[in-house]
């Protein structure tokens, strides 16, 4: 296993940012395509061993995001492991701050094109996230 912190890293167009106290982690083999951005603002980016992301993902942390070994996430897929949060209506949502949950997709399951997964989203393992499904 890899593990980055504190990194500011571009090839093929692959912007991966770890902020100071955030963490990265990469199993053997793992493979990213061009266009990918991962950006690590706390917590820890777990990429199991064999999973594959494709072209043009956007994964973002804010807790934690695990991808288990020999998943595979297909092109243009989105992971955020917060949301808004929109309690009070004569507040701008802006002020009002993110809800975090981890985010785990399980081992061999594959996020199909354009998926979104939201925070708390669980994919079992073995399954499959639909295209442009959102969880």
């Amino acid at each position: 296993m890899n593990r980055l912190t504190r990194l500011r890293w571009r090839r093929r167009g692959v912007r991966i940012d770890v902020a100071p106290g955030a963490e990265l982690v990469l199993g053997e083999d793992v493979r990213i395509g061009a266009g990918t951005r991962l950006t690590v603002h706390g917590g820890t980016l777990r990429i199991g061993a064999g999973a594959r992301i494709g072209e043009r993902c956007v994964i973002v942390v804010h807790e934690g995001v695990e991808i288990a070994p020999g998943a595979r996430v297909e092109d243009w897929v989105s992971i955020t492991d917060f949301e808004p949060v929109f309690d009070d209506p004569d507040r701008p949502v802006r002020e009002q701050g993110v809800r975090t949950s981890a985010v785990v997709v399980g081992e061999a399951a594959v996020v199909d094109l354009a998926a979104n997964l939201t925070a708390g989203a669980r994919v079992a393992p073995r399954t499959r996230v639909a295209p442009h499904e959102v969880r």
